[in-house]
């Protein structure tokens, strides 16, 4: 018996990360959530600064096709993908409101832990390029988008 308890051990320690695999799955809808609907607050505010501002340079229009296409795929259950085009998103949306002479919120702007969280990105343009095949066609026009009601937040 006392020759069991060894192997018993290693056997459980070695299973140990495999038990927060299972677990992630919750964590990252929970989390991708989050970051999707804080990136929506700053592309309402970026929406609002931008029709101030009127300077119309597509990023606004972006950013929105980017989310968009985000909460699609977290709907999906793609969840980190979601949580890149988001992020992708938030990058536009910045530049809308620094093109319009404003600064970014602090509070919306993406904190050192989620961008750790985040880790390794694809290329903003491996992002773009997936969005586009998604949505062929895509216009980007700020002066048309300023005036839309958009719902870009995750409600579930």
């Amino acid at each position: 018996m006392k020759f069991l308890r060894i192997p018993l051990l290693v056997a459980a320690i070695a299973l140990l990360p495999m038990a927060g695999m299972f677990a992630k799955a919750d964590w990252a809808k929970k989390d991708a959530k989050k970051f999707i609907n804080k990136t929506a607050l700053l592309i309402l505010h970026a929406q609002k600064v931008v029709k101030e501002g009127k300077v119309y340079k597509g990023n606004l229009a972006k950013a929105i096709a980017h989310q968009n296409y985000a909460k699609k795929l977290y709907k999906n259950g793609n969840f980190l993908r979601a949580v890149y085009q988001s992020h992708v998103a938030r990058q536009f949306a910045a530049l809308a409101i620094v093109n319009n002479k404003k600064k970014v919120p602090d509070n919306l702007q993406t904190t050192k832990q989620e961008g750790k969280d985040l880790g390794p990105l694809p290329t903003q343009e491996t992002l773009v390029q997936e969005m586009e095949a998604d949505s062929p066609g895509q216009t980007y026009d700020d002066s048309v988008q300023v005036s839309l009601e958009i719902d870009l937040e995750i409600k579930d």
